[in-house]
């Protein structure tokens, strides 16, 4: 699989698939009448924001920025 991606978006495919993950779990929690949505949110931006620092995203950032 390496070599049929760029070498950016190889490195970039963790933080595409987990922010996939946090969107379908977020939308699922507005679907969802028994879930509260406005805590999922929140949940939502706190873990986003926490990885943001801890630069999970960083492969991602540079991925979006290169000229390919």
């Amino acid at each position: 699989m390496k070599e049929l991606l760029p070498p950016l978006m190889f490195e970039a495919l963790p933080q595409i698939i987990f922010l996939a993950v946090v969107v379908i779990n977020f939308l699922s929690s507005l679907l969802d009448r028994d879930r509260n949505s406005t805590a999922s949110f929140i949940a939502t931006i706190i873990l986003i924001a926490l990885t943001y620092w801890g630069g999970f995203y960083e492969p991602l950032i540079d991925f979006l920025t290169s000229k390919i």
